[in-house]
């Protein structure tokens, strides 16, 4: 009499499965290599200069004191500081020239070859930043944007990278947060 013996199914769905997860995870390790490997690596071009001349409006945070002005730059490195905001110093105007300094309100002016306000006055903290900045002295990339420092303080600077505009300065050690908005 002839004998069957029985299929070994068990064996055979326990050894099927074992190929399934098999093929399964070469599959999906081959995907992952093919995805790492092909991955687009995006480059961005060098950082522009700064823009050595521009007219923007600034709104400044500056020892908790919201500030409004129009700062304007040429390239001939004269600088123009008018203030709109707050109420009570509408109007007045810081000019540096490269040889020397003039402020201006309501028609009257004074003119000197050095700047009288003192180091921490606003418009020669906000003048000496941009300075800086343009200056491109010391001036490094980082996380954060563009990194300079004025005497022992630093400078930190949001350049647009495709037109070298000054964004935003922050010096912490001043509590100066300005942005520059570039819509007059």
């Amino acid at each position: 009499m002839f004998h069957l013996s029985p299929l070994p199914f068990g064996k055979i769905r326990t050894a099927a499965r074992r190929k399934g997860i098999y093929f399964i995870s070469s599959f999906l390790f081959l995907g992952m290599v093919l995805l790492c490997g092909c991955s687009v690596q995006e480059t961005l071009s060098p950082p522009a200069p700064p823009a050595e001349s521009f007219q923007c409006r600034v709104q400044a945070k500056y020892h908790g004191e919201e500030i409004l002005c129009t700062l304007s730059r040429t390239l001939q490195k004269k600088t123009s500081i008018a203030v709109q905001s707050p109420q009570q110093a509408q109007g007045l105007c810081f000019s540096w020239n490269g040889d020397g300094f003039s402020m201006e309100y309501a028609g009257l002016s004074v003119s000197d070859d050095t700047c009288p306000l003192p180091e921490g006055a606003f418009p020669v903290v906000l003048h000496n930043a941009v300075e800086a900045i343009l200056s491109q002295e010391n001036l490094t990339e980082t996380e954060e944007g563009w990194q300079a420092f004025l005497g022992t303080t630093r400078l930190y600077a949001d350049l647009e990278h495709s037109t070298g505009e000054i964004l935003r300065i922050s010096i912490p050690a001043l509590s100066l947060e300005a942005s520059f908005l570039y819509d007059v």
